[in-house]
């Protein structure tokens, strides 16, 4: 129990005080350092290469071709996995520090997404002239600002929040940002098989040079599963939900977990519908979650400086392509529409037999010539003859026909 509390408390140091992320920092750093010597220079190049003399590149002294072969493997192969981790990490940080642009506060003019309150409250007023409905709470840069229908919010990769070194899993680095972490361990697992493949070959002595690179692999896997950077992984890339939003999605009380939306009407006159969404509505499918993230085509999914066509397209006014609900959502969309239109023409027809029933009470009708009915609010000096209506009732009026896709909406 005290050895738990103890990583816990450690942890949380780590992650949330700005010295334990510069040690983080400095702990891959050195992770990386330890492991490329031990790797790169006492496995593959001191036994599997194996060089004397002069010809120290390019004569190799007796080995077999096979071993030569692992030495250029696992030169190539760490290599790539390493600096991919590197160029992953870079670019994931400037992106995160790239102002955001004013063409981004946009959204589809149909449906916005409300703000949400545990106590089912709907919002009453629009929150700024673009008849938007919410503003960024959840403490990412942009807080106050009036945005877009869906906002990637702030996700942190380790520390690297301390001291401006935040890195902001938002539209444009959740690519960058999965990708680092995928790398980082593969680069971890790809140590640890390597470093006991040596241990496995040499002696006790030369067995021990490799300890410390397998500690620190161990060490960084152990850290990426209890920060449960796995789970942002399997959220981002295969559910298409944020940690902020997949806690919208727990049962609160009695209330479903989901979202409040504004169906905004065709007249800016009338008034929107506020209804809640009990799912994800951006759930496409782990597909489709896929290709929103990396991209649809196979050869471009590694490349952290390409994007799919949902981030190039964002700023293009003729797309909203953050906005791309899944095929339930916009069922529940057109079924909450056209429950509002039955309601206006049953509300219209109901009205239209109130105006004729108030009509025939407030006239006087003469049944043979004895009864004669009058309004109660009238005098009897105001009294005058008055024919039944001979139009019939108002009817309701024809229901609007709704588009056949959610394109059109």
């Amino acid at each position: 129990m005290f050895t738990l509390r103890g990583c816990a408390s450690c942890l949380d140091w780590v992650l949330n005080d700005p010295v334990g992320g510069r040690l983080f920092i400095l702990g891959i750093l050195v992770y990386l350092a330890v492991s490329s010597w031990s790797v790169g220079y006492e496995f593959a190049f001191t036994q599997l290469w194996n060089v004397v003399g002069e010809d120290l590149w390019l004569r190799p002294s007796g080995q077999s071709t096979g071993s030569k072969a692992g030495a250029v493997g696992v030169w190539v192969g760490l290599g790539l996995v390493r600096t991919w981790f590197l160029l992953c990490w870079a670019i994931a940080v400037v992106r995160s520090r790239s102002p955001r642009s004013d063409a981004r506060l946009r959204g589809r003019p149909s449906v916005h997404q409300c703000d949400f309150f545990i106590w089912g409250q709907r919002p009453a007023i629009y929150r700024d002239n673009a008849r938007r409905f919410r503003f960024c709470k959840l403490g990412c840069r942009a807080r106050g600002e009036p945005l877009a229908d869906r906002v990637y919010h702030c996700s942190y990769f380790a520390t690297l929040q301390a001291k401006g070194q935040r890195m902001d899993a938002s539209l444009d680095t959740i690519k960058p940002y999965l990708l680092t972490i995928l790398f980082l361990l593969l680069d971890a697992l790809s140590v640890i098989i390597i470093s006991f493949i040596a241990i496995s070959t040499t002696t006790r002595s030369s067995a021990l040079v490799h300890v410390p690179a397998v500690t620190r692999a161990v060490a960084v896997v152990i850290f990426l599963a209890s920060s449960m950077l796995w789970q942002k992984f399997r959220d981002l890339a295969l559910r298409n939900v944020t940690i902020p939003e997949k806690s919208h999605l727990r049962m609160v009380g009695c209330l479903p977990g989901g979202y409040w939306f504004a169906l905004l009407p065709d007249h800016p006159g009338d008034a929107p519908i506020i209804a809640h969404f009990p799912g994800n509505p951006w759930d496409l499918g782990w597909r489709r979650n896929l290709g929103q993230v990396f991209g649809t085509r196979l050869w471009d999914c590694l490349l952290p400086w390409t994007q799919p066509p949902r981030v190039r397209l964002y700023t293009d006014p003729r797309h909203v392509t953050d906005f791309e609900m899944s095929d339930a959502f916009w069922e529940w969309v057109s079924d909450k529409r056209e429950n509002r239109l039955r309601t206006a023409g049953s509300e219209s027809a109901s009205s239209g037999q109130e105006r004729e029933s108030d009509a025939a009470g407030t006239s006087i009708v003469f049944a043979g010539a004895s009864n004669v009915a009058f309004s109660p609010v009238s005098s009897p000096r105001s009294l005058s003859l008055a024919r039944p209506p001979t139009s019939p009732p108002p009817r309701a009026p024809h229901e609007i026909p709704l588009p056949s896709s959610p394109s059109e909406l």
